[in-house]
C-alpha cells in the first residue's frame, strides 16, 4: 500500500525501508521477483512521490505489485507572537464593554507568517459581563494541519454605582449690557462615590469664567469615581445671556422750525408730535417734554426736547428727540408815502382865510396799505394868509411800530403892502411942450415879506409927459 515518509526541514532525500512484497503460484509455492524498480533502503527525493514496482514471473506468467512512496518535509507548529494575558475591565455602560488588544501573529519554522485558521473574537468586539475565553488559531501555510492557538480570557466586571450629586449649579441668566460675551462663574459641582469618597471631574464642556455669547448654552460637567473608573454622573445647567435692552428708536422728530415775528411778541407754534417705537414695535411712552404743540414761543431760539422710554422694560435707557424753534424778530418796512403834495399855493383876494382842498396821500408797507394814524388838516379846511404846514402820519399795518410822515405846505397869498409910493409930481414945461418926468420906483412886499413884483403900470419913469394932469398907477 502507499505510504508517506516525512523528513526534517532542509533534508532533500531520505532512505526508505519497506517490507518487500511476496507472491505464490497455484501450487502454493513462492515465486521469485523477476524485476523491481527500487529496493528497501533506497534514497527517495524530498519532497516527491515515487512509484515502486515489483514484477513476479512463474512459467511464463507474471503479476505486478506497485505502490507509491511520498516524501515531504516535516514542519513544526507555528510560534505565537504577542498573545495577550488574561485581563479584566470594568464596563462603564453597565452591561457590556468594547475590548481591544494588540495585534496577535504567528510565524513558522521556515520564517513564514502563519495564516489565521479561526478566531472566536476580534479586537474591538463587545464583550458581555463575565469571563469570555478568546481563542485565536494559526495554521502553517505549508501544512494546514499544523496549528497553534493563542488563548486568553477577558473578564468584564460590572461598574460600581455612579456617584451621587451633592451640588450642581442652578441655571443662570445674565444680561449683556454691550452685546459682547459675558464671563460667567460658578462653584464646582460635587458628588459622593458609592464608597463615600469624592468624585472627580473628568470632563466639562465649559469652565467657570468662560465668556458666553448672547443665547442659551447647556454646560455639562461629568464626575466619576476615581477608583475604579466607574459610571459617571453628569451635572448639567444652562447659561442664558440676554441681549442688551436697547432704547426705543425715534421714528419721527420734527425739523427745526423758523417763524417770523413782526411785533416782537412770541408766536404760537403748532408742530407735529415726535414719535418713537420700542424694540418690540410698540409706541414708546413720552416721559417728559419741554413744550407742547400750540405753545407760545418767545423771540429767539428755544430747544424742544421729548424724552421716550420703553415702559415695559424698566431698565431700558431713554432716547431723546430735540429740535429748535426759532422766532425771528423782523421789523416791518417803513411806510412808503404815495401822492404826498408839494407846496399848495392859493391867493386870498381880500387877505382873509380861504378853504383849500387837495388829493389826500396814502402809504404802503410790506405790500399792505398802511394805517393813517394822524393828520393835522383835512381837505376843505380854511387856511389863513401865509404858510401852513400840513402833516399826515402813516404807520405799518402790522403793529404801527414804524411810521412815515407826509409833510407839505399850504401857502395863501394876501394883497401886497406898499412900502413906498411917489407923491404927486408937478413940473413946469418952459417951452409948453411935453416934459420928461422921472420918479423913484414904488415898492411893495407880499404877505410873506418878499418884494412884490409889478404886475402892470400905466407909465414909466423917464418918459415924456404932455402938459396936463395925468394919473399914473402901478399895480403889484
Amino acid at each position: 500500500m502507499d505510504f508517506t515518509i516525512s523528513a526534517d526541514l532542509g533534508v532533500t532525500s531520505i532512505a526508505v525501508n519497506w517490507l518487500p512484497p511476496s507472491a505464490v503460484n497455484e501450487a502454493g509455492q513462492s515465486v521469485q521477483v523477476s524485476t523491481q524498480s527500487h529496493f528497501p533502503g533506497a534514497n527517495f527525493p524530498v519532497p516527491g512521490t515515487t512509484t515502486v514496482t515489483y514484477i513476479f514471473s512463474d512459467r511464463g506468467a507474471s503479476d505486478t505489485c506497485s505502490f507509491r512512496i511520498t516524501t515531504n518535509t516535516r514542519f513544526l507548529p507555528p510560534t505565537i507572537i504577542g498573545c495577550p494575558r488574561d485581563f479584566e475591565v470594568t464596563t462603564v455602560s453597565g452591561n457590556s464593554a468594547v475590548i481591544t488588544w494588540p495585534a496577535v501573529s504567528a510565524v513558522t519554522d521556515n520564517n513564514q507568517l502563519a495564516v489565521v485558521v479561526s478566531e472566536s473574537h476580534q479586537s474591538g468586539n463587545s464583550f458581555p459581563l463575565g469571563t469570555t475565553r478568546v481563542i485565536l488559531v494559526f495554521g502553517h501555510p505549508n501544512s494546514p494541519d499544523l496549528t497553534a492557538a493563542c488563548m486568553f480570557t477577558v473578564t468584564v466586571l460590572a461598574p460600581p454605582d455612579p456617584p451621587t450629586l451633592i451640588s450642581c449649579p442652578m441655571d443662570m441668566t445674565e444680561r449683556s449690557t454691550t452685546g459682547n460675551p459675558v464671563s460667567i462663574f460658578w462653584p464646582p459641582p460635587t458628588a459622593i462615590t458609592a464608597a463615600g469618597g469624592l468624585a472627580v471631574i473628568s470632563t466639562q464642556t465649559r469652565q467657570s469664567g468662560f465668556a458666553f455669547p448672547i443665547g442659551t448654552e447647556t454646560v455639562s460637567i461629568t464626575l466619576v469615581d476615581p477608583v475604579p473608573f466607574g459610571l459617571p454622573v453628569v451635572c448639567s445647567f444652562t447659561v442664558t445671556i440676554l441681549p442688551p435692552i436697547l432704547p426705543p428708536t425715534v421714528t419721527f422728530c420734527p425739523d427745526d422750525i423758523t417763524m417770523t415775528s413782526f411785533s416782537g411778541n412770541g408766536l404760537a407754534v403748532n408742530f407735529p408730535q415726535p414719535t418713537a417705537r420700542t424694540q418690540s414695535g410698540l409706541l414708546a411712552n413720552v416721559v417728559s417734554q419741554s413744550a407742547f404743540p400750540g405753545d407760545t414761543f418767545p423771540v429767539g431760539k428755544t430747544v424742544v426736547r421729548y424724552v421716550f422710554r420703553d415702559q415695559q422694560q424698566p431698565t431700558s435707557s431713554q432716547v431723546e428727540c430735540t429740535f429748535c424753534i426759532e422766532i425771528s424778530l423782523v421789523l416791518p418796512d417803513p411806510p412808503v408815502v404815495i401822492n404826498c403834495p408839494g407846496i399848495i399855493s392859493s391867493n386870498s383876494l381880500n387877505g382873509g382865510s380861504i378853504s383849500i382842498s387837495w388829493t389826500e396821500p396814502s402809504a404802503i408797507s410790506n405790500d399792505q396799505q398802511s394805517d393813517l394814524v394822524s393828520q393835522s388838516h383835512a381837505p376843505g379846511n380854511t387856511f389863513p394868509v401865509g404858510d401852513t404846514d400840513v402833516t399826515y402820519t402813516f404807520a405799518d399795518p402790522i403793529n404801527n411800530a414804524v411810521t412815515s410822515n407826509c409833510l407839505f405846505t399850504v401857502r395863501v397869498f394876501g394883497p401886497p403892502t406898499l412900502i413906498s409910493c411917489p407923491s404927486d409930481i408937478t413940473e413946469i414945461s418952459p417951452t409948453g411942450n411935453s416934459l420928461v418926468v422921472s420918479w423913484p420906483a414904488p415898492s411893495a412886499v407880499t404877505s410873506s415879506g418878499a418884494l412884490a413884483s409889478v404886475q402892470s403900470q400905466t407909465a414909466f419913469s423917464g418918459t415924456p409927459f404932455v402938459i396936463g394932469i395925468l394919473r399914473r398907477d402901478n399895480i403889484f
